[in-house]
């Protein structure tokens, strides 16, 4: 019985003896086209980077949409595509984007937070200005990263944008000495 025990929980723990998956070879390593894949995806992502740097922001949301049908899953990918679609106007484009990065990594998502508060507090044409829904997502924001000043200062923005100047001060204040 002790045999039958033992050798049942070897099994569970060394996987059955199964076949390989399709994106391991039998030594457990990545395939080649798994190799060739996450080559893929890094090129793509450096090159959308360099062209979100160089102010290129239609061909760095190309480059960013394609790698991410390699890795849909890429935090930084979504970030920086997110971004690349609000300097284009590209508002809910943006939302979506941001808001898909929050539903892969909920608790650690406080950037994506911070982005939406700031895109419905901008004001400008076509965003979803709506400040009660980006109080939330700031207030969601410090409640995953304490540290940034970011979203308390844009706090302080959004209460002098309700005439709350009180309140503006506090939150600029404080804002202010996180520096």
């Amino acid at each position: 019985m002790k045999t039958r025990v033992f050798l049942l929980l070897a099994g569970l723990l060394l996987g059955c003896g199964g076949a390989p998956t399709p994106q391991t070879q039998g030594t457990g390593g990545p395939t080649d086209e798994r190799k060739a894949q996450i080559r893929r995806f890094w090129d793509l992502y450096n090159h959308a980077t360099t062209l979100r740097l160089q102010g290129q922001w239609e061909e760095a949301a190309a480059r960013y949409q394609e790698a991410l049908t390699l890795d849909p899953r890429h935090e930084d990918t979504l970030y920086y595509l997110g971004n690349a679609f609000f300097e284009l106007g590209r508002f809910q484009e943006a939302d979506y984007t941001w808001n898909r990065l929050i539903q892969t990594s909920p608790n650690q998502s406080s950037r994506a937070h911070a982005q939406l508060g700031m895109l419905y507090s901008c004001g400008a044409p076509g965003t979803p200005f709506d400040l009660d829904l980006a109080e939330r997502e700031l207030h969601q924001a410090l409640a995953i990263n304490k540290e940034e000043s970011g979203p308390v200062i844009k706090l302080g923005e959004v209460a002098l944008l309700r005439g709350d100047r009180r309140q503006a001060l506090e939150y600029l204040s404080a804002g202010r000495h996180r520096n």
